[in-house]
């Protein structure tokens, strides 16, 4: 596992370039940043892509899990996280029902990229979820407002601004149809958060952590039969 994690980490630089500072927390995470140094020295080749610092990575965290067992059992409170919780993120995709984007009521589930390629989402990903939603409402009217003061003044406007509003149109439709699709999402998340069944599991963890014991509830939950992987994190946190 520590050979196989250098060597992704290499290749990552192949593409990127020299990651300027990397730091470990943990001993498996040392001994991964050891290895990774090791293998720079003895196996790689020039690489065009890693010469001089990286531009675009300015730094990599490496974190032996065993420094916190607690964190992956909890519930997440961020918007991917909470995307990943409800919806499933596959590779950087979400599978999700046509219906849940669109007004069609179609029974048909599309493949969705959440990644860096969607500035929105780069900006949204890791706000909380009391805070996701009042965001994407003021994207939404600073895009509307954008078509606005263009439709307003856009007769009076010289060529070339014309022509440079037409060159952005393209990137207008992609920012339109991205904020269409995370303001579907977040309504969705927000309610699977209102739910009853997700406020009790989130009450339970908060006792959980405050050190209560939730034996009796968990074994309701069984009885229940509750989601496996669910019933399984709960478990795992109380232990």
């Amino acid at each position: 596992v520590i050979t196989d994690t250098a060597r992704s980490i290499l290749k990552l630089q192949d593409i990127v370039g020299t990651i300027p500072r990397i730091q470990a927390y943990g001993d498996g995470a040392e001994e991964v940043v050891k290895k990774t140094l090791n293998l720079a020295v003895e196996e790689r080749l020039p690489n065009p892509a890693s010469d001089g610092f990286s531009e675009s990575v300015a730094a990599l965290v490496a974190m032996d899990r065993k420094i916190d067992f607690v964190a992956p059992v909890l519930t997440p409170l961020t918007y991917e996280g909470l995307l990943d919780d409800v919806v499933g993120i596959d590779c950087g995709f979400l599978h999700v029902d046509l219906k849940v984007l669109t007004d069609e009521n179609k029974d048909e589930v599309v493949a969705l990229a959440v990644n860096e390629s969607d500035s929105l989402y780069s900006d949204i990903r890791n706000q909380h979820v009391e805070k996701f939603g009042s965001f994407l409402q003021n994207k939404a009217r600073a895009l509307e407002q954008t078509k606005k003061d263009f439709s307003e003044t856009g007769k009076d406007k010289p060529l070339p601004e014309l022509q440079k509003f037409v060159r952005q149109l393209p990137n207008l439709q992609q920012a339109t149809r991205s904020l269409t699709n995370h303001v579907n999402l977040a309504e969705l998340i927000k309610r699977t958060s209102e739910e009853a069944t997700f406020r009790e599991r989130w009450h339970m963890e908060r006792a959980i952590l405050e050190g209560d014991s939730c034996l009796d509830e968990l074994e309701e939950l069984v009885a229940s039969q509750y989601e496996p992987h669910k019933f399984f994190r709960l478990l795992c946190l109380q232990s």
